[in-house]
């Protein structure tokens, strides 16, 4: 878990934890014995946003999963605002790798 100080207040934070896929089963954007950073949850304070602040807490993530060797970060990008987060993490150099939709019955 990554925090960002401001005079001792947390104003933001990010966490993610290392995930080895084992299963048998391929799934198409990860193969068996595949390391990644399983990408929790990135806030930033309301007053603190489109200050960068949530940006430099994902490259920090970025930098800890390449110091502990692994192959990728793997996250579900889930908002009220979808296109403006999707948006956001596309800028910081995430791709889609699956979409998915449902229909409330």
């Amino acid at each position: 878990m990554k925090f960002v100080l401001l005079l001792n207040k947390i104003i933001g934070y990010a966490c993610g934890k290392k995930l080895v896929y084992k299963s048998k089963k391929k799934l198409f954007y990860l193969k068996r014995g595949e390391q990644c950073l399983n990408f929790d949850s990135l806030y930033v304070l309301k007053p603190y946003r489109k200050l960068r602040v949530g940006r430099k807490l994902v490259f920090a993530l970025v930098r800890e999963a390449k110091k502990e060797d692994l192959d990728s970060i793997m996250l579900v990008a889930v908002s009220k605002n979808q296109e403006k987060l999707v948006s956001f993490y596309k800028k910081c150099g995430f791709g889609i790798v699956i979409t998915r939709m449902k229909l409330k019955l």
